[in-house]
């Protein structure tokens, strides 16, 4: 499966609605107006089985349409672990 082929965005849980959107540190579904704090997890699940383990700031900007490199940073921080180069973060064992 190419990048460019997957749908991006964090979907619903719920519904499967795609994308969410991020509203006050929750993820916010227009279609059945559920609020997921953790909706991103199963996001970088379904990176981790079709892309890599391995994932920049920029890649997960790009893959979750991410408006802010803070955003992507926040999830990074609470999700991944650093690798010795700062700026290459590595997702757990499917999380």
């Amino acid at each position: 499966v190419k990048l460019d082929e997957i749908q991006k965005g964090v979907h619903c849980p719920v519904c499967g609605q795609l994308p969410l959107l991020y509203r006050k540190a929750k993820w916010y579904c227009s279609v059945c107006e559920a609020n997921q704090e953790m909706a991103v997890y199963h996001s970088l699940e379904d990176y981790q089985l079709l892309v890599s383990e391995m994932i920049t700031n920029k890649q997960l900007r790009n893959f979750l349409q991410l408006k802010t490199s803070a955003q992507a940073s926040r999830i990074l921080n609470r999700f991944a672990q650093p690798t010795s180069k700062r700026t290459t973060f590595s997702l757990p064992p499917l999380l």
